[in-house]
């Protein structure tokens, strides 16, 4: 199975990282990596569930990240 077009590359600007931790150890992982790697560059984080999502802004937020949430639950104007 296919999704898009085969002609579409990757492009090599874009790092992605994959780690398999515990449930506990996953908020302070993302505070050092995000400590590590953020150079001012747009960083997309995947999470299980729009309440997961909520709940990750707000903890980056209070923690002073400049981060934004968008999910279906959003208005448009919100994921602008």
């Amino acid at each position: 199975i296919n999704v898009g077009a085969l002609e579409l590359r990757t492009a090599h600007t874009i790092r992605q990282y994959v780690e398999v931790i515990s449930e506990g150890d996953k908020r302070s992982r993302l505070r050092r990596l995000l400590e590590k790697v953020m150079d001012g560059s747009k960083i997309l984080i995947f999470v299980g569930s729009k309440r997961d999502a909520d709940t990750l802004t707000r903890e980056m937020r209070l923690d002073g990240w400049p981060a934004l949430c968008i999910h279906g639950d959003k208005k448009q104007e919100e994921r602008d």
